[in-house]
């Protein structure tokens, strides 16, 4: 299979939903910013919200763009990205199809683990150069994003594929744990720049 990964879905442009955008993360501030933030129900919904988003899109059914942009931040979230990076090896065509519309339709800051899964799949599938094309925007973007830079630095030193284990569903619920707020820490610099508290 051909890695549809083009060099417009890497650039800049305009993002349809940054209403939307700035709602959400309102919303999703006024949720966090409290003393006992609601990890659990956060995590669930966003869980949820992404096994829906699978399915639909293995059914080739639309997603709306409120759920686009609410999976995009749900993604952020450690424990619902790995959850994201199982799916992506258990039924890769339905997830390369699902990340790349949502990277095509949020705004560039947001794009971060779904470009960065995509530049797995464009590796595992024999395209190191949309691979490495991936990676280095994701550095671009968030030059601390440490998976990407894990991944650039296999490519670049030629790890075998194999030697990066991409654990099963089960297996990511059981080495994370139980639901905790660290979880939730790729968050706070997209709220401070989409919801910031008031100066």
């Amino acid at each position: 299979m051909t890695f549809p990964l083009t060099v417009d879905l890497l650039a800049d442009g305009a993002n349809p939903a940054s209403w939307l955008n700035t709602q959400v993360a309102a919303g999703l501030a006024a949720r966090l910013r409290v003393v006992d933030p609601p990890v659990h129900a956060l995590v669930t919904e966003g869980l949820r919200r992404l096994h829906q988003a699978v399915a639909a899109c293995r059914a080739g059914e639309p997603l709306t763009d409120l759920t686009v942009v609410q999976l995009s931040w749900d993604l952020q979230v450690t424990r619902i990205c790995g959850e994201a990076w199982s799916a992506l090896v258990m039924d890769p065509d339905t997830m390369i199809g699902l990340l790349l519309d949502l990277t095509e339709r949020v705004e560039e800051p947001l794009r971060v683990p779904m470009l960065t899964m995509l530049a797995y799949a464009a590796w595992r599938s024999g395209d190191v150069e949309a691979a490495h094309a991936g990676l280095v925007t994701v550095l671009r973007i968030n030059p601390d994003y440490s998976l990407a830079k894990l991944l650039h630095l296999a490519l670049h030193l030629g790890i075998p594929l194999s030697d990066l284990d991409i654990p099963s569903p089960a297996e990511t619920a059981q080495a994370m744990g139980p639901a905790h707020a660290a979880w939730l820490t790729p968050l706070q610099p997209l709220l401070a720049r989409y919801a910031p508290l008031p100066s």
